[in-house]
C-alpha cells in the first residue's frame, strides 16, 4: 500500500483512506519498533513478520479496506493464518513479531 502511494498510484479516494487508517492504527496498536527496537534488525531477526493475534478482531477487520486497494490495482496478497508464527520476539494484546522457527 505504502508503495503505491509513495509511486503516485492510488486514487485521491484510496489515499485519503490509507492516511486516516494509518492514522487510526498508529493512534490504537503499538508499534514494536519503538518499544524494542531490535524486533526488525535483519541481522539478528531475519523474516521477522508481525502477526495479528485471533482476538484482535477490530484490528484485523480494518484490513479490508487495504486489501481492496491492493485488488484494484492488481496487486496480490494472501491471509496468513498460524498457531505458530515462529519465535517470538515481541507480544502485545493484539499482535505478536516472530522470526521463522530455527530446525532443531
Amino acid at each position: 500500500m505504502n508503495g503505491l502511494a509513495s509511486a503516485g498510484h492510488l486514487t485521491a479516494v484510496q489515499e485519503r483512506f490509507r492516511q486516516r487508517e494509518n492514522a487510526w492504527y498508529k493512534a490504537n496498536l503499538i508499534d514494536p519498533s519503538v518499544a524494542d527496537p531490535s524486533v526488525y534488525d535483519l541481522w539478528a531477526h531475519p523474516g521477522a513478520t508481525a502477526w495479528f493475534k485471533a482476538s484482535a478482531t477490530e484490528m484485523i477487520s480494518r484490513i479490508e479496506g487495504y486489501t481492496a486497494i491492493l485488488d484494484a490495482h492488481g496487486v496480490r496478497w494472501a491471509r496468513l493464518r498460524s498457531g505458530s508464527p515462529g519465535d517470538v520476539l515481541y507480544e502485545d494484546i493484539h499482535q505478536v513479531i516472530a522470526k521463522p522457527a530455527c530446525p532443531s
